[in-house]
């Protein structure tokens, strides 16, 4: 990552941290990388069809087939930046939009997946300052 890709991340972290009411039980939270929104305001979320986890291939073969969600705003940051070697993106999408919605039982408390994808019109992502549909630019 170069320096100036250092200073951003960091940046969007600091906000992060201290997002406070923009946090909502109602949704679910999601970490990707912002590479990959354009796909995503296209098409939706998609069950992983391929593992994006190369440092790891236990959580690599576990995501097959799935979208992982977390509960918390911190745990989907955690896993943006694990996953991502590039710039992260935070997205959330409403609990109730998702049906099939299970507690993953190889993760802790808050981990949740899908194995049904999210429409492009239920995304919501973090621009740093507020919460932006996805579908709407």
């Amino acid at each position: 990552m170069h320096t100036s890709d250092l200073r951003r991340w960091k940046t969007l972290v600091e906000r992060w941290e201290t997002l406070g009411e923009a946090v909502d039980d109602a949704y679910l939270y999601h970490g990707t990388a912002q590479a990959r929104l354009p796909n995503i305001k296209r098409i939706g979320l998609e069950p992983a069809k391929k593992s994006r986890w190369s440092r790891d291939p236990f959580i690599g073969n576990h995501s097959l087939g799935k979208i992982h969600f977390a509960d918390s705003f911190d745990s989907a940051v955690f896993y943006a930046r694990e996953a991502s070697r590039t710039r992260p993106a935070i997205l959330r999408v409403p609990r109730q939009a998702i049906t099939d919605l299970q507690p993953d039982p190889k993760e802790e408390a808050g981990a949740y997946y899908t194995e049904r994808p999210v429409s492009p019109e239920q995304i919501e992502v973090w621009t740093g300052k507020a919460w932006r549909r996805l579908s709407s630019g």
